[in-house]
C-alpha cells in the first residue's frame, strides 16, 4: 500500500507555492504540456504564475506543490477552493478539491 501524502512522507514533501518556485513550476508545465493539455491549463508564463499566487492569497483558496524527496522534482499540485454557505444559522463549508470533487467540511 502506498503511504499517505503528508509533509512527513519519506517519498514526497508538500510546499506552499511561492515566487521561489516560479522557474521550476513553469518548466514543469512546459514539460508536461503534451500529457495534461486536454485536462488542465496551469499557469505557463511568469505573469500567469504571479496571478495564480495572488489568487492563493484569498482566504477561499489554498494550494500545495508536491515534490519528490529523492530527485527534488515537482510532480504535482493540489488546489482547493472553499465556499461557505449559510443554511438557517449554520455555516456549511464546501471544499472543492480539483480533480477529486467537492466535500462538506
Amino acid at each position: 500500500m502506498t503511504p499517505p501524502l503528508t509533509p512527513a512522507s519519506p517519498r514526497v514533501r508538500l510546499a506552499k507555492p511561492s515566487v521561489r518556485w516560479l522557474r521550476a513550476f513553469v518548466a514543469a508545465v512546459r514539460r508536461s504540456r503534451g500529457l495534461h493539455a486536454a485536462w488542465v491549463s496551469p499557469p505557463a508564463t511568469p505573469a500567469a504564475y504571479h496571478a495564480y499566487l495572488r489568487r492563493l492569497r484569498r482566504a477561499s483558496h489554498a494550494g500545495y506543490f508536491i515534490w519528490m524527496r529523492g530527485s527534488g522534482e515537482l510532480v504535482g499540485v493540489v488546489r482547493k477552493r472553499r465556499t461557505v454557505r449559510m443554511v438557517d444559522r449554520t455555516r456549511v463549508h464546501l471544499d472543492d478539491v480539483e480533480g477529486l470533487g467537492t466535500f462538506v467540511g
